[in-house]
């Protein structure tokens, strides 16, 4: 069992642990139980997979670490001029009798921050800690995505301060909560992370000062805002947030939930645009494949149309019926349009057919296999679909560039490259999870299928 990752400054537990979808060894744990997600249709959900890597991989999440007897104080005046005010001893005296119990977390309210549109496809629920880094490391994913799809994304923030393990997170949340009543929580926010090496390392006093001269970038009063800071409202709200998510069952931070789920992968930019591309996926899958209807006299062929020409090939109903009624099928709907070979083994072989680009997405439907034994993987050009095993056949199929003899019997190949072959040969290597933000060379704008 890995061991849990740590703060570089505390023992932080982050509830991620090392577990990640990034990279070949994750990508093939999730695409050897894809039977069981797709089996599911379009009630699936890409935390079937999550649940099962964390069976294999992660950690167990353990209760945090209690905070001891001792207190916390702000005790120094803040040296913001001669106006400034000599502080009252602010006590922070966290829980030390709480033990974690899983319950369900409260709904999302009018009283949580929210940011983005409530009505988006995708909604994030982050727990968090303004001192933690890997929250900071959440932060930095998380603008990356809102980047990518603006509108469609929201962000719900809680505080979860580990007030045993980081001495400054109450009064960071206290601060952000301070500029909330000005309408600024998510300026704070942003100032909060984005700075969180240069205050990390600081004493408590010399932070509030640091804040306190920090806000006035954001057009706050520092003298008004410390001596909020220094009331203790905002830091004893702090306390009861670490109260609230301890008996919440809440073991770490950022602790995340993907539209209602239990976030378990590593929530990197990455991973976090494959899970999106998977959950929006879903509005476009179909609940079963079409019936294979053919012209037993007509011979068919698919055309991909690319912006360097055509690739061709000739499709072979009479030996994969199911399968070439659904490529059709898929081609005509538009499945199959605007998406780019996700997979490529430069010289090799090349992969495509996912609109999501993870190499993990699907229509919604399984197909049997069907093997044939006159078609082998010998000849290159071959069109073959990707399986993660035996039945598990949906939309991605793959073209051989060498002969490939190791697959003959194994996979189910569907049709052959008649022109355009020399197209692929110019692709270089392609990883669908460590490529996934970078632009494809070669898009199929869309297939036209052919009947002679």
């Amino acid at each position: 069992m890995p061991s849990r990752a740590k703060c570089s400054h505390k023992s932080c537990y982050n509830p991620h642990d090392s577990t990640s979808l990034d990279g070949s060894f994750i990508t093939v744990i999730f695409t050897g139980i894809q039977e069981m997600l797709n089996r599911n249709l379009k009630a699936s959900s890409l935390f079937v997979y999550a649940l099962v890597l964390t069976a294999l991989a992660a950690c167990t999440p353990a209760t945090p670490s209690e905070p001891s007897p001792t207190t916390s104080s702000l005790t120094m005046p803040v040296e913001l001029g001669p106006t400034s005010t000599v502080l009252p001893e602010i006590t922070v005296t966290p829980g030390i009798e709480l033990t974690p119990t899983l319950q369900p977390i409260p709904a999302i309210s009018n009283s949580d921050h929210a940011l983005g549109d409530p009505q988006a496809a995708i909604t994030l629920l982050v727990y968090s800690d303004f001192q933690c880094p890997y929250c900071k490391a959440f932060y930095t994913a998380w603008k990356q995505i809102e980047a990518i799809h603006p509108g469609n994304v929201q962000l719900i923030f809680r505080h979860f301060p580990l007030l045993s393990l980081h001495d400054k997170a109450d009064i960071a949340g206290a601060a952000a909560e301070i500029a909330g009543r000005s309408g600024l929580f998510w300026e704070m926010h942003d100032y909060l992370f984005e700075q969180q090496d240069e205050w990390k390392d600081l004493s408590r006093d010399a932070f509030a000062d640091w804040i306190s001269q920090g806000a006035e970038s954001l057009s706050l009063d520092p003298v008004a805002f410390y001596e909020e800071l220094a009331a203790g409202e905002a830091l004893a709200d702090m306390t009861q947030a670490y109260r609230s998510g301890l008996e919440a069952g809440i073991p770490g931070t950022p602790f995340i939930f993907f539209n209602g789920e239990w976030y378990r992968l590593n929530p990197s930019a990455i991973n976090l645009e494959a899970s999106i591309q998977l959950e929006l996926l879903k509005e476009t899958q179909y609940t079963e494949p079409p019936p294979a209807i053919f012209d037993a006299d007509a011979l068919y062929f698919a055309h991909l149309i690319l912006d360097e020409g055509e690739i061709v090939f000739q499709l072979y109903p009479e030996l994969a019926p199911a399968t070439v009624a659904s490529f059709i099928f898929l081609a005509e709907e538009g499945w199959y349009d605007d998406i780019g070979f996700h997979r490529v083994l430069a010289q090799r072989s090349v992969e495509t057919g996912d609109p999501t680009g993870t190499g993990l997405g699907g229509p919604g439907y399984l197909l049997l296999d069907e093997l044939s034994a006159t078609l082998d993987f010998d000849e290159v050009g071959m069109v073959a679909m990707t399986s993660s095993g035996p039945d598990t056949n949906g939309s991605r199929f793959f073209i051989n560039l060498i002969p490939l003899p190791q697959f003959n019997g194994a996979r189910t190949i569907f049709g052959k490259v008649t022109q355009g072959l020399e197209l692929l040969g110019s692709l270089e290597d392609r990883d669908p999870f460590q490529d996934l933000f970078e632009p494809y060379k070669l898009v199929i704008h869309s297939i036209r299928i052919e009947t002679r």
